[in-house]
């Protein structure tokens, strides 16, 4: 769990978990990953891997349309208890998403790693929550200095 970002107080909800691009982006895909029952020992994530323990089961994933926030079509996740939530839809221009928590088995809000996918450039498509592509993260608030925003957007 040590590469995750823990953010939130239990029984705290909502929560938010914000990456800022530093400039409009014109993204098509957004990925969702929280944490696995064995966190201590994870395995690489896949679509298909469940959790029961930690994961995050209520949230939305959103996006800035420059005045407020939107939620992206099928972003309000009620019922979830998948490690690794993509969400595909047509290209959208913004400078800035959040995932909203809003539930999980424990009362806290645990996102592993938030990916925001690009291919306006050229193929292949980029990751662009990424630091070293102009990402920044921030949070509501965080679990402890051991789980800071920045961990869920570092590609681990």
């Amino acid at each position: 769990m040590s590469d995750s970002a823990g953010f939130g107080g239990i029984g705290t909800f909502p929560q938010w978990l914000q990456v800022d691009f530093g400039q409009v982006r014109l993204i098509h895909e957004i990925d969702v990953f929280t944490v696995q029952d064995n966190y201590p020992n994870p395995s690489p994530p896949t679509q298909d891997l469940t959790f029961s323990l930690y994961g995050l089961q209520g949230f939305e994933v959103q996006y800035w349309n420059g005045s407020s926030w939107v939620t992206i079509t099928g972003g309000n996740v009620t019922g979830n208890n998948k490690v690794w939530k993509q969400f595909g839809f047509p290209p959208i221009s913004t400078s800035k998403i959040r995932v909203l928590t809003n539930a999980s088995p424990d009362s806290y809000s645990r996102v592993t790693e938030i990916e925001a996918w690009s291919n306006s450039v050229s193929p292949p498509a980029i990751n662009v929550a990424l630091p070293a592509n102009g990402g920044a993260a921030s949070a509501s608030s965080t679990f402890s200095n051991n789980y800071p925003a920045a961990n869920a957007i570092n590609g681990e």
